[in-house]
């Protein structure tokens, strides 16, 4: 299969102009470090309202950001949903999305691949500890492919193996073992798994269990309400709807994924802003019509640590249900299993 290469860093290829061997864009999102407000962009800034304002006198919020996602929002304008989606999107006169690709008449479908990418945390960090850098990883690639496989790419590739100094996913420790005379695999191979390997694994695991692969009669799942009593926020705005504070529940993300009739496998996680920043568990209640609640029974996972969260269900109707569920900035997985 063939993929068109010089869609990695530059946003001009769309699958509308692909010839017929091309199978996918690919595409390389690695996210920027960038300043507010020292780093706004050039372009013309638009409000919370939609409305252009003037560049003299428009004052960006004050953050920074550093996030797996950053593509694939409007903090630049070429976003990367533009091709992920299967909407076609008219851009300077040429159609973009997934869908957009006509040949003889029949669409082809043009898929997103992300060939590479990753986030080096010791280039924003020169002390950084080993350990730290692993975990920053982990959760930053948890979010990589639990977003970006659920937004419309149908292929994700990690850069790299190792030896890339900050960027390897195989721990030294493994690599120079398998340097050994007459190595074999360890039978415990715990002390030599990285966090990622460790947590996409476990991931894969429970999203995996009891799939339907024959699946054909799926349902869509609707977020209704997002809520919450701290009012935690990525950043300031000046008290204006024009420019209002970001909550955290504003960067809310849930992913669904319908496993069989029955079972729904939904990480979740908060947008934060800055990777390089945890963030404390909170707690925020959501409403979710699609779902059968009177029978439903809800559990969540920790991938990262290996645990069960508390999740408490507010309220059951016929098609919804109602939970308060703790929530930090990488993916926790909500599972939701109907009876009957």
């Amino acid at each position: 299969l063939f993929t068109n290469g010089f869609a990695n860093t530059i946003p001009w290829p769309a699958s509308s102009l692909q010839p017929a061997r091309i199978a996918a864009l690919s595409k390389h999102p690695y996210p920027k470090f960038k300043r507010y407000p020292q780093d706004e962009n050039k372009a013309k800034p638009v409000n919370a309202l939609y409305q252009v304002e003037d560049k003299s006198t428009f004052i960006p919020p004050n953050y920074s950001v550093l996030f797996p996602e950053y593509s694939a929002t409007a903090l630049q304008s070429a976003t990367i949903v533009r091709d992920m989606g299967p909407i076609p999107s008219v851009i300077h006169g040429t159609k973009h999305g997934s869908n957009a690709r006509i040949i003889d008449d029949v669409v082809v479908p043009t898929p997103v691949w992300i060939t590479e990418a990753n986030i080096n945390p010791s280039r924003y960090e020169h002390s950084i500890s080993s350990e730290r850098a692993l975990a920053i990883q982990a959760k930053t690639n948890a979010r990589y492919a639990c977003f970006y496989l659920n937004k419309g790419a149908t292929r994700l590739y990690l850069f790299a193996a190792g030896k890339e100094e900050g960027w390897g996913l195989i721990k030294q420790n493994f690599l120079d073992y398998s340097q050994k005379p007459n190595a074999v695999y360890p039978t415990d191979d715990t002390i030599y798994t990285s966090p990622t390997l460790t947590t996409l694994s476990r991931i894969v695991d429970k999203m995996s269990a009891e799939v339907d692969r024959n699946l054909t009669n799926t349902r869509q799942l609707e977020l209704v309400s997002v809520s919450d009593t701290h009012n935690h926020y990525q950043f300031l705005g000046d008290g204006t709807p024009a420019h209002p504070n970001l909550y955290n529940r504003n960067v809310f993300v849930f992913l669904p994924f319908q496993a069989n009739e029955q079972r729904f496998i939904i990480p979740y996680y908060v947008m934060t802003r800055d990777v390089m920043k945890d963030l404390p568990p909170e707690q925020f209640t959501v409403q979710i019509n699609g779902i059968k609640g009177k029978s439903a029974s809800v559990t969540v996972y920790d991938p990262i640590n290996n645990r069960d969260i508390p999740v408490a269900i507010n309220g059951r109707e016929s098609d919804s249900l109602s939970v308060t569920l703790t929530t930090t900035d990488y993916p926790y997985l909500l599972t939701v299993q109907e009876k009957g």
